[in-house]
């Protein structure tokens, strides 16, 4: 089965490390922290919960940056705790990942358009808890992007942004989807009734004012996804009609013919569940090659960008010599936006985390564990503004 495949290639991988450290009498606290961080995200990915969950509490003792010297002896339990999970007979939990018979759950795509990140953010880690994927866009040109090109199932605006004002948006939105229900909620600090009024008029569906709890939002979210689902079952919709009535500038260009995927994560098992996942995705509208990298600082070092061609860069977040976000900040200071987009793959599960990644101009966020479809129907969504 390819669950026991992949069970057996990070017991291999654990056991090299082990027998690394074990070679010496201290091992770097921050290497303690990867390895944690590692087996956390692939563990959970291939399907070994209990795994990920004693990796993920392990991790808070540790530091990310402290180059402290650990005792290799205070080290003896928590390697034979990791050991145990591999010889024990207990069966191998479904790969989430690793066999297409277990696909992943029908995808609800909701974007977010708030000026506030640290908001944002903590509405994508609420609701991707439960099953909802969520972009964010930080202003109302990457907004309009976003909507026109990944055809979301509800839209969240704010009402303050810094290049629009949150309402001319949700005119705009409304009248380019006005041909299918798609739920448009005004979010915002001014609840009086002149502006609920206002959100309504101009097209959107509800109105909620800050502070905003997050179990409403949860359940309001979910309420209008079903409503949506339900609607669009017996609408016939082209979407990207609709979505091409959108009046946005654009710049005319020759039309670039190749998908780079280029998949940059110290975990050889992870590039390896992706790059077999996209293996099966063949379009027809461009030439799709993937590359991989094992760690940050050999990929900025390669000779990887030509302007001509399109990619789509899958970042770890913790990675030796040079982690995600100074890959991701080196990248966007040296090359051009519109042929690149950057999405953070990393077990970082925080608030702050998914801030820095997104003013630093990451496109996207995944979390690990995750389905690798979900990823490569990500990447699907996120890439279609290359080629229309």
């Amino acid at each position: 089965m390819a669950s026991t495949k992949y069970k057996t290639m990070l017991a291999n991988r654990m056991e090299q490390e082990f027998s690394r450290w074990q070679t010496q009498q201290h091992v770097q606290e921050r290497d303690v922290y990867r390895f944690l961080h590692t087996m956390k995200g692939t563990a959970g990915t291939i399907g070994l919960m209990d795994l990920s969950v004693f990796s993920g509490n392990q991790l808070e003792f540790y530091s990310e940056d402290s180059t402290a010297l650990v005792p290799l002896q205070t080290l003896t339990a928590l390697m034979e705790t990791f050991t145990a999970f591999f010889t024990s007979d207990e069966p191998v939990l479904a790969a989430a990942v690793s066999s297409s018979d277990n696909a992943a759950p029908k995808e609800s795509f909701v974007l977010v358009i708030d000026a506030d990140a640290n908001f944002a953010a903590a509405v994508k880690e609420t609701l991707e808890a439960q099953g909802v994927s969520v972009v964010i866009a930080l202003d109302g040109k990457k907004g309009l992007e976003f909507f026109n090109t990944l055809l979301p199932q509800m839209v969240i605006v704010d009402r303050n942004l810094p290049d629009a004002d949150g309402f001319d948006l949700v005119t705009q939105i409304h009248e380019a989807a006005k041909t299918r229900f798609l739920p448009i909620a005004v979010i915002s600090a001014d609840d009086r009734i002149e502006s609920r009024i206002q959100a309504m008029e101009i097209g959107a569906t509800d109105f909620i004012a800050k502070p905003v709890d997050m179990d409403f939002l949860t359940a309001y979210v979910r309420n209008r996804l079903r409503s949506q689902d339900a609607i669009s079952q017996g609408t016939l919709y082209d979407g990207l009609t609709a979505a091409a009535q959108i009046i946005h500038e654009k710049d005319e260009k020759e039309l670039k013919r190749n998908l780079n995927i280029i998949i940059v994560d110290d975990d050889s098992l992870v590039r390896k569940l992706i790059t077999k996942q996209f293996a099966g995705w063949k379009p027809e509208e461009f030439d799709l090659h993937i590359a991989e990298y094992p760690e940050g600082a050999s990929f900025v070092e390669s000779d990887w960008y030509k302007p001509e061609e399109n990619y789509m860069i899958l970042l770890d977040g913790v990675m030796p010599k040079m982690d995600g976000l100074e890959v991701l900040n080196h990248v966007r200071s040296r090359y051009p936006h519109d042929n690149i987009i950057i999405s953070m793959l990393t077990s970082r599960n925080n608030e702050a985390d998914i801030v820095l990644a997104l003013k630093s101009g990451a496109d996207d966020y995944i979390v690990k564990p995750f389905y690798a479809q979900e990823v490569v129907a990500r990447v699907q969504r996120l890439t279609k503004r290359m080629f229309k």
